[in-house]
């Protein structure tokens, strides 16, 4: 029998081994997939024969840059008679709320509406005939999801940017639409993304009255460390999500094993999800 001190060495020599192999098949399906500027959607440019889409942004309360962020998926480069956007909140007194309404106030070309989960009739009241359970983001979303008018639904977050062509990307990819001279695509039953994250830095402190000089030192470490204490979360999340998080979630995704989801921002049809669950009527 092998001593201790060698069969724990080696344990640890095929766990390296193992996150080795799996940064190696990160790395590489990073470059695979987004090592090129990605072409112009097809989807984009059909006019009145693109796929109409449904795109629910779940809200709760006031979040950093929340107005830029939900406006991006007002700015798609899509036709914009295929869109409907719907905005779900839980009531009026959420701090997100007036955000919310000056967005539809903003784009009154894009069918958008502000969608309060207080006063789903389904959920709410004498005629209330679902039940949900306590989970905020899908009561909020609900009402959201069984009026769609399209059968393609995008559910994203509130605190998600995304760039102008996004949405085309994404419905190209769903129904496996590519260029001409290109071939056949193969569609998809649900599009997700590769999730990155941007530390937005915090309200500057209100002004104090400087130190004298023989408490400075003092001062200055108490500042640095506030700014650690104030900053160091979202700077770490940041770096995470764009380093070891990034790789693993590549490699999951590229050899397929199991699913692996970050529920931030994804996109799939209506009905191949009501084939296999109970339809919400």
């Amino acid at each position: 029998m092998w001593p201790l001190i060698e069969t724990a060495a080696l344990a640890c020599l095929v766990w390296t081994l193992a996150v080795l192999v799996v940064q190696i098949v990160g790395i590489s399906a990073i470059f695979r997939f987004f090592s090129r500027r990605p072409p112009p959607p097809v989807s984009s440019g059909l006019g009145r024969d693109a796929p109409a889409v449904t795109i629910i942004r779940p809200v709760k309360g006031s979040e950093p840059h929340l107005y830029d962020c939900i406006a991006s998926t007002f700015r798609q480069d899509y036709p914009a008679d295929k869109v409907s956007i719907r905005l779900c909140v839980e009531d009026e007194h959420d701090a997100a709320y007036p955000t919310l309404k000056k967005l539809v106030d903003d784009f009154p070309a894009v069918d958008a509406q502000v969608l309060l989960e207080s006063r789903d009739p389904a959920l709410h009241g004498p005629a209330a005939s679902l039940e949900l359970g306590p989970n905020p983001k899908i009561r909020n979303i609900s009402r959201a999801y069984r009026e769609a008018k399209g059968d393609i639904i995008w559910i994203i977050d509130c605190n998600v940017w995304v760039a102008k062509g996004v949405l085309g990307r994404m419905v190209d990819k769903l129904a496996g639409l590519s260029h001409e001279g290109e071939g056949a695509a193969k569609p998809y039953k649900f599009v997700h993304h590769m999730p990155l994250v941007v530390d937005v830095p915090g309200r500057p402190e209100p002004d104090v009255s400087p130190a004298p000089d023989a408490d400075r030192p003092a001062a200055a470490a108490d500042g640095a460390l506030a700014r650690m204490c104030r900053n160091g979360g979202g700077r770490l999340d940041e770096m995470f999500m764009a380093t070891t998080h990034v790789k693993f979630y590549g490699a999951i995704n590229a050899v397929g094993v199991a699913p692996c989801i970050v529920g931030k921002s994804n996109m799939f049809r209506k009905s191949h999800l009501d084939r296999v669950t109970t339809p919400i009527t």
